[in-house]
């Protein structure tokens, strides 16, 4: 959504970087995909349309050619190879910088990446710094906070608002447009008539 490539631009203006590349989980380990999610395929089309106006973003399947979890420790092995001589920055949103510790293999990743993290919301900033101190004492890993712009909107609530109705004030149009002529995350669905726990 319109966050997710906001948050793009502020990494790469605020770190300077060469190049941000977008990668799908095609099993993401942390957490359940929502019943009515499309698949990884389909995933990775909404990421290119997304991204196609952004001249910094390459867009990678690489986590989709492998099977099973979407581990991110084995994702920077294969950039590694592939980019032997670059710095890589592992960015991320506040959620996922303050469940870092559980992901698989933390201390690999940190060997491997700097971290980097943008804020979502105007959430507290002193809470946000003690997280970031925490991870730099448990991980001797470099965090960079970016100080970004943000739209204080989580996909879940798009994914609501496709259902509901209003979801195109948060989606580049090629998306929106994609996901209405397939019918995905239920938009367009009709209603009426549904139990509530469809409607949930």
């Amino acid at each position: 959504h319109l966050g997710h490539i906001l948050a793009a631009q502020e990494f790469v203006r605020e770190l300077k970087l060469d190049r941000l590349l977008l990668i799908p989980a095609a099993v993401p380990p942390h957490k359940r995909m929502p019943p009515n999610s499309p698949d990884a395929g389909t995933r990775l089309k909404l990421l290119q349309l997304a991204a196609q106006d952004l001249p910094f973003a390459q867009v990678d399947g690489l986590e989709l050619e492998r099977s099973g979890a979407s581990y991110t420790v084995d994702t920077l092995r294969q950039l590694h190879e592939r980019y032997p001589e670059d710095e890589l920055i592992l960015c991320m949103g506040t959620d996922m910088l303050r469940t870092f510790d559980s992901w698989y293999q933390p201390e690999e990743i940190c060997k491997m990446a700097r971290l980097a993290v943008a804020h979502r919301s105007g959430e507290d900033a002193e809470a946000l710094q003690t997280a970031v101190s925490r991870l730099q004492r448990q991980f001797d890993v470099r965090v960079s906070v970016v100080e970004n712009r943000f739209m204080d909107i989580s996909s879940t609530t798009v994914r609501r608002l496709l259902v509901l109705g209003g979801a195109e004030a948060y989606l580049p149009p090629q998306v929106m447009a994609y996901i209405e002529q397939n019918g995905l995350y239920g938009a367009g669905k009709c209603r009426r008539g549904l139990s509530f726990e469809e409607l949930k």
